[in-house]
Parts: C-alpha cells; sequence; structure tokens
C-alpha cells in the first residue's frame, strides 16, 4: 500500500498537552484502544541500511519483527519491509518462519535484499494511540519510546536485548492515502525522523 507519511516531533509535557488539544479541536477522535507495538529490525553487519537512510539515499528499506504486547512469541510475528523514497512509502508483511528465511516469498520483495545476511541489531518498543478524522484523515502518537540492543550472535536459537535507552520525545505520524491532498494543519513542522536510526545512533553512538 502506497501512502505518505508526515512525522512531528512533541519534546516534551507542555506541547504534548498542547498538541492533545489541537488534534481534538480540529475534530480528530481517538478510534482505538492504547496498545504496546515492539519492532525488532534487521540490518547487515556494516549497519549499510542504516548509512543509507542517514545518508537520503533515494530508496530506502527497513525490515523488522512486529508484536504487539510485553511479550516476545518468536512464532507469532510479522516480518515487514518498508521501502521508502522522496514520494512515498510502500510496506510488504508476511509471517515470519525463522527455518525458512532463505526460501521467504513476498510480492514485489526487491532481489537486493539478501535476509540470510541480515542481524537483529535494535528492539524500539512504545506505546500507540490512534487518532481519526474525516477531514484530515488517520494520525497516530507515539509515547513512552524505548530503544535496546539486540544480541544477534545468538539468533535465530535466541533473542535477547539489553542496553534500554529511553526516547524522551513523542512522533506523532500523519498517514495520507496518496490520491489525497495533504492539508497542513499541525502547529510544528514535519521532520524527517527514523526510530531506527535514533536507536542505531544511541546504543552503538553513531552520529
Amino acid at each position: 500500500m502506497k501512502r505518505i507519511e508526515n512525522k512531528y516531533i512533541i519534546k516534551d509535557k507542555e506541547n504534548y498537552n498542547k498538541f492533545l488539544k489541537f488534534i481534538f479541536s480540529n475534530n480528530f477522535e481517538e478510534i482505538f484502544s492504547k496498545r504496546k507495538i515492539n519492532s525488532i529490525y534487521f540490518d547487515y553487519k556494516n549497519l549499510s541500511l542504516f548509512d543509507f537512510s542517514e545518508e537520503g539515499i533515494a530508496s530506502k528499506d527497513k525490515i523488522r519483527l512486529r508484536f504487539y504486547g510485553s511479550n516476545l512469541n518468536i512464532s507469532n510475528t510479522n516480518l515487514e519491509v518498508k521501502t521508502s523514497n522522496a514520494y512515498s512509502k510502500i510496506k510488504l508483511t508476511s509471517k515470519f518462519d525463522k527455518d525458512n528465511f532463505d526460501n521467504l516469498k513476498m510480492k514485489n520483495i526487491k532481489q537486493d535484499i539478501k535476509l540470510r545476511k541480515l542481524i537483529p541489531t535494535v528492539k524500539v518498543s512504545y506505546d500507540r494511540r490512534y487518532f481519526f478524522s474525516k477531514e484530515y484523515g488517520r494520525l497516530t502518537l507515539d509515547e513512552n519510546i524505548f530503544y535496546e540492543k539486540a544480541d544477534w550472535k545468538k539468533y535465530p536459537s535466541n533473542l535477547s536485548f539489553s542496553k534500554k535507552i529511553r526516547e524522551y520525545r513523542n512522533v506523532c505520524e500523519h498517514k495520507i492515502e496518496n490520491k489525497v491532498r495533504e492539508k497542513e494543519i499541525f502547529p510544528i513542522t514535519n521532520i524527517r525522523f527514523s526510530k531506527y536510526c535514533e536507536a542505531i545512533k544511541k546504543i552503538y553512538k553513531k552520529n
């Protein structure tokens, strides 16, 4: 599915409360219960996918395992491949099978993503709130964001995590179908922001 995503960073509690007041005053409604989302991101040992994202390469890929709630059950996760460029994002999803990782088939997947050579690098966890407006579309608000280092040496037989770091900023994503013309309504400017890249920079001390 192709869509446009604009991201906004909310830096402190005061601005967080102002932002909530603003979106409710613009007819956004909270449509689902808050839930915990966890993503285990994969990269090559040289972190080339991170480097491509940071360097602004036209087409960028992110590969992750996603699960919900507090407990990781590796057999109940989805593998997501997210490709983005300056105009849109495409996300492909498949049920994860660690025993069949070499032969994974995903429609439209890029041939140069060598899945078996990927290693888990970080886990990103956060609480997500969901909002919707008939006029402005879908919006999510991520809070209580934490980054953890993945121990890739034990993968795939086991996954463990260490070096837990809190992200004190909150992240808002305004998601718009590419056929809909965006209406800029927010009182703050959208920016480029990747939880994965922030996690790599904080955990691996990459600038």
